[in-house]
């Protein structure tokens, strides 16, 4: 028994003794080269790396140092001057470095996937390379040396740091170079940079402000996209171009400023708005579309939570798609009465020559003579009950009524023809009312909505020539009525040609008749004497 034990302790001591990447003894001899004049020795857990000039170019997996479990601790020593592609890719445990002062370039995916804390990139270094830092999920500081011209695509991807100064001599931040970075709160981006790559900062959601110098001259698409923290913007007089959806879904954003220089850009009531075509690309909580603009971008308002009011000015010809998604705390929506393009009514902004609602809110009355229910037009609107849909609306779009959560009540008329995918989802207690033959049934039943068919309509009161009449009909399943008018019609009725309607008694011609002379009536009385003698030999 006892010598059992003490092979099991022996066992457990040897286990505790591999690295838990998995039981592979580090493949490095002690001494090596990886470069014409660079070479190494591993000792202890500690990489040092000697000598003068480039390291060898290594594709993916060719690196010596490779996926090497047991390699903590790298020195590179004056006089290398390069840290090549793949270096020490996916050397989990690698957890420390130290760059000389002759190092000039850091390669493609050099430290990609390591455990590195801190990195001071020296004052030589031009370029940090693609993916040279990616996923280092515990790298949370970053020194970036002086002389570094370009940052690579997605350089510093999905890392811990919190803060990062990017210097003057910077022409380029690549695309995502630190993107998904959810720690990093502060940016500070020194003049000299000129471009910001797209996504370069995607879903820092830590990130509270942003503050762009002049020399920036593009930037990126989605280059902030989803930064949730983000609460102000300040654009420098250098920006030439902003690209799609830079800023979008900033939730919390308030403040939108641009420098009165710049010629291509300006900022008014939180607005930021291009100058040429008075498009408004952006707007936000406080935001307040100033008139003169002309076009408000696919998305400009989007997720921004705290806006109560939207009025749109006389100005606007054109409204984007999905320009006020998730504007989900409106309560008024005001189209000024000049605007010839829409209109609003009962709280929903309306396209005059579609007859299409773009926007309603929890407290909006759908009006009569809309068309269309456009997309996403109600999305979200937690606190919508009911909804009664007026004759004429024909088709029904996409998402119209997406997440609406409190919504149990929905009447659809014979008129709809089209009920686009997703309309009602998240509406879970929701009972739609509608005919037995509609489209409405096929749909509730594609998509296992309850639904409730009608009886056929009784007439109230019959409509006239001069006035509209009532209907009524019943649900077949709960005490539900519903009331509509019969339109006014068009037709009138004389069949005793009496001059006048016989439905609504309209007087159809005039009915006086003048006076007949004396000679007039004599020349009657001869005619009528005619008429006799010609009709009795006839």
């Amino acid at each position: 028994m006892k010598k059992f034990l003490s092979l099991l302790l022996s066992a457990l001591l040897l286990i505790t003794a591999i690295p838990l990447a998995g039981f592979t003894v580090s493949a490095l001899d002690a001494t090596g080269q990886c470069g014409e004049n660079v070479f190494w020795s591993f000792s202890n857990y500690t990489l040092t790396i000697s000598g003068e000039g480039e390291m060898y170019d290594y594709d993916e997996f060719e690196s010596p140092f490779c996926n090497d479990s047991y390699i903590r601790y790298v020195v590179i020593e004056d006089g290398v001057t390069n840290v090549c592609d793949y270096a020490f890719y996916k050397c989990y445990y690698l957890s420390s470095i130290t760059l000389p002062d002759t190092l000039i370039d850091i390669g493609d995916n050099a430290f990609e996937y390591s455990n590195i804390r801190t990195v001071v990139i020296p004052n030589n270094v031009t370029n940090i390379g693609n993916f040279a830092f990616a996923v280092c999920e515990s790298l949370n500081s970053v020194t970036i040396g002086s002389s570094v011209i370009n940052i690579g695509e997605c350089a510093f991807y999905y890392t811990a740091l919190t803060s990062v100064t990017i210097p003057a001599n910077v022409t380029n931040i690549g695309k995502r170079a630190f993107s998904y970075s959810f720690k990093l709160t502060s940016v500070t981006i020194t003049n000299g940079v000129e471009s910001i790559g797209d996504n370069a900062f995607e879903k820092c959601t830590a990130l509270t402000s942003i503050t762009i110098p002049n020399s920036v001259k593009s930037i990126g698409e989605k280059a902030f996209y989803e930064c949730n923290a983000l609460t102000s913007i300040s654009i420098g007089n250098g920006v030439e171009s902003i690209g799609y959806s830079a800023f979008y879904n900033s939730p919390k954003l308030t403040s939108i400023t641009v420098d009165k220089d710049n010629p291509n850009y300006y900022s008014e009531d939180n607005c930021l708005i291009i100058r040429e075509n008075k498009t408004l690309l952006l707007g936000c909580n406080n935001g307040v579309i100033p008139d003169g603009v002309r076009c408000i971008f696919i998305y400009a308002f989007y997720k921004c939570t705290s806006v109560t009011k939207i009025s749109i000015p006389k100005s606007v010809e054109k409204i984007g798609d999905s320009a006020f998604l998730l504007c989900s705390s409106r309560e008024s929506i005001t189209v000024d009465k000049d605007n010839p393009y829409y209109y609003s009514e009962g709280n929903c902004l309306i396209e005059k020559s579609s007859k299409t609602l773009i926007l309603g809110c929890d407290n909006s009355v759908i009006p009569d003579g809309v068309k269309i229910i456009g997309d996403s037009a109600f999305e979200s609107c937690t606190a919508l009950t009911s909804v009664i849909i007026p004759d004429g609306v024909t088709i029904i779009d996409a998402y119209a009524f997406l997440h609406c959560s409190s919504l149990t009540s929905v009447i659809i008329p014979d008129s709809v023809k089209t009920i686009y995918r997703n309309v009602f989802t998240g509406a879970n207690n929701l009972i739609i009312h509608c005919a037995a033959d509609s489209v409405a049934v096929q749909y509730c039943e594609e998509y296992s909505i309850t639904y409730h068919t009608f009886n056929p309509w009784e007439t109230i009161t019959a409509a006239t020539c001069v006035s509209a009449g009532s209907k009524t009909r019943s649900c077949t399943s709960c005490d539900y009525t519903e009331t509509a008018k019969i339109p006014v019609t068009d037709n009138h009725v004389d069949e005793n040609t009496d001059g006048y309607c016989d439905l609504c008694s309209t007087e159809l011609y005039s009915h006086e008749v003048e006076e007949l002379t004396f000679f007039q009536k004599i020349a009657q009385f001869f005619q009528k004497i005619i008429e006799f003698f010609k009709n009795l030999f006839s």
